[in-house]
């Protein structure tokens, strides 16, 4: 994508990051969640060596005309496989 619009990879996600922080840090944006869905997720890397992650993702599933469901939260898990 950075490629596309003629931009670096850093500067794409300082952006990213500029932009996210402060709609993940809203204390609002869980507001109105009826219906909470929770997918736990095993991510191998394509490697020589390949050591496997967990996620734990978090989505409200409420139904609101026109909307699609939310992403609220993505949790790295894979401190409990140390």
């Amino acid at each position: 994508m950075a490629r596309d619009v003629g931009i670096s990879w850093p500067a794409a996600m300082g952006s990213a990051h500029e932009h996210g922080t402060p709609r993940v840090d809203d204390p609002a944006r869980p507001a109105g969640v009826g219906a909470l869905g929770v997918d736990e997720t095993a991510l191998t890397a394509a490697t020589a060596t390949p050591a496997t992650s967990f996620v734990t993702g978090m989505v409200d599933l409420t139904r609101r005309a026109g909307a699609a469901a939310r992403l609220l939260n993505v949790i790295d898990l894979t401190w409990l496989t140390s």
